[in-house]
């Protein structure tokens, strides 16, 4: 299961992709353009077509920079990007992603600096009107604080679990 923050993170992106089918285009357009999270519109061939500002401050690459780009090459590390292309031709073959809206997936990106962080990620697939994929969009969070988080409660549990004895073969026999 995900953690609370996970989840609650995700339903706000539903409700906000819900909330914009349902505004005028303008506005929809200045919300995902000016969201805090990454919102990331990729054609089928792994073309970046739009790069909002949440992504310019998590991967550090401006919009001009990133749109016409390969994705795989701006943000994947390149240890995984034959995975990723390998995934994603999938999608774009089949259109199905068990990381659609309900799943988050958390992977290791790039920015431009080189530097890694971890991202959780939803991805919607987008169909032509034939039914085929075009295109997918994909909403990322930079989970690195809480990441840190994790990493530092499971330290201190190692450490405590330490400091309790364990019980000895004779005293579990008894």
């Amino acid at each position: 299961m995900l953690p609370r923050r996970t989840r609650q993170a995700a339903a706000r992106l539903r409700q906000m992709m819900s909330v914009t089918t349902r505004m005028p285009g303008d506005i929809a357009s200045r919300v995902l353009h000016d969201a805090a999270d990454a919102v990331i519109h990729v054609d089928a061939d792994d073309t970046i077509l739009s790069w909002n500002r949440g992504a310019s401050r998590m991967f550090g690459h401006k919009s001009e920079e990133a749109i016409g780009s390969a994705l795989t090459k701006l943000i994947v590390p390149e240890k995984l990007r034959s995975r990723h292309l390998a995934g994603y031709a999938h999608v774009m073959s089949g259109g199905a992603s068990k990381y659609e809206w309900n799943d988050m997936l958390r992977v290791p990106a790039q920015r431009k600096d080189g530097s890694r962080i971890p991202v959780e990620f939803t991805l919607q697939v987008i169909m032509g009107a034939d039914g085929v994929p075009k295109s997918s969009v994909a909403i990322m969070r930079d989970v690195s604080v809480m990441s840190g988080t994790i990493r530092q409660l499971r330290e201190r549990v190692a450490q405590l679990e330490k400091l309790i004895p364990k019980p000895n073969a004779k005293e579990q026999g008894e």
